[in-house]
């Protein structure tokens, strides 16, 4: 199933059956971001007649504990379930230097994720699995180091002591994401002909809220000196809807002529905001990136083939043919409040961009 946003994938693979890396180009089966070739990550599917289980438990430093299981759950002999889990929490990997030691560092982390699946085979030649899986990540985000006062203070990258001892200021840091899914296959053992239908729909929402960083400690550098209202932010609030259909029809592998014809549907609806914010940089500035209506519509027709030609030699020929359009609606704005505040000046500036695009 092609997931269209990333986000949250990693903490996605767990109770894996295979992974399959394929030599691109392999745009005609999988489309235009396929060039270089495939990476397709196979979860591990339910098996009929069969209890399965397994567990693990994690400590690491940084206060982690992961945890991971799985249970396959055989229902009579034509139906399976499997139900795996993946949990995870530690502390910062990021150290506050101060001087506003209420903010939490950033790099923490607070993950759940779990995937039920069933498989349900009433006859040898008809096989169905449908699943749902759900992933939250939560924790304080990513902020980086910042080295640039250090540099500029004459201190070398490998001379400072702790690169993750960082002087937070601004927001307390913070992000959220929720992405969760369904999604089914039916496959048909015709004989010469194998029948596949693949479906999904998936859901994505992410917000941060990034912290504000003064840069990294360093000998001779006293925290109080930090400006504590000197500070930017930014902040995201950004959602995903779509949906997959792909409907292939496809030889048996045995055979000297192995080809694959089908279609492909795609459809995604996004909203973005991003927004960020410079406090006494001479003024206060900001901007803002609002699309809350982007449109996103895809389909595409494709067959390929592989014939053997002799034991060590064999020829691949396919062609594909994709239509795509979107479309974005929204307001690009710029604002910075400049001059002397002292009661006879006071100067602004503002610049707003309206979009309204097809492509």
């Amino acid at each position: 199933v092609y997931i269209p946003r990333p986000r949250g994938v990693g903490s996605m693979l767990f109770d894996m059956e295979r992974l399959e890396i394929s030599r691109g180009p392999q745009g005609t089966l999988r489309g235009r971001n396929a060039v270089g070739g495939s990476l397709n990550l196979i979860t591990a599917k339910p098996v009929l007649e069969e209890w399965l289980g397994e567990a693990a438990w994690q400590l690491g430093n940084y206060s982690q504990r992961l945890g991971r299981g799985m249970v396959n759950i055989p229902i009579g002999d034509k139906l399976a379930l499997r139900l795996a889990a993946f949990g995870e929490t530690r502390d910062p990997f990021y150290k506050n230097a101060g001087p506003v030691y209420s903010i939490n560092p950033t790099e923490s982390a607070d993950t759940i994720s779990y995937r039920a699946t069933a498989l349900f085979q009433p006859v040898n030649w008809v096989k169905v699995t449908l699943a749902h899986d759900f992933t939250q990540e939560k924790g304080t985000g990513y902020s980086g180091s910042n080295y640039n006062q250090a540099l500029n203070a004459g201190f070398l990258p490998d001379e400072i002591p702790d690169p993750r001892a960082v002087l937070f200021r601004g927001p307390q840091p913070r992000q959220k994401l929720l992405h969760w899914g369904f999604r089914g296959n039916l496959e048909l053992d015709l004989g010469p002909v194998q029948l596949e239908y693949i479906g999904s729909y998936r859901n994505l929402s992410y917000n941060q809220i990034s912290a504000g960083n003064a840069g990294i400690a360093f000998p001779g550098r006293p925290a109080q000196a930090t400006d504590g209202d000197d500070w930017g932010t930014s902040s995201w609030d950004t959602g995903s809807k779509s949906q997959v259909h792909e409907l292939r029809v496809f030889s048996p592998n045995t055979s000297r002529v192995r080809w694959t014809a089908g279609g492909f549907f795609f459809d995604e609806r996004q909203r973005a905001f991003l927004g960020s914010t410079v406090d006494n940089g001479n003024g206060y500035s900001g901007n803002e990136f609002n699309m809350p209506s982007v449109k996103d519509h895809s389909y595409a027709g494709f067959a390929d083939a592989i014939v053997d030609i002799l034991k060590t030699w064999r020829a691949t020929a396919g062609a594909r043919i994709s239509t795509e359009s979107k479309s974005r609606d929204g307001i690009g704005y710029s604002y910075a409040f400049k001059g002397l505040m002292d009661g006879t000046r006071f100067g602004t500036q503002a610049r707003v961009e309206v979009w309204l695009s097809t492509a």
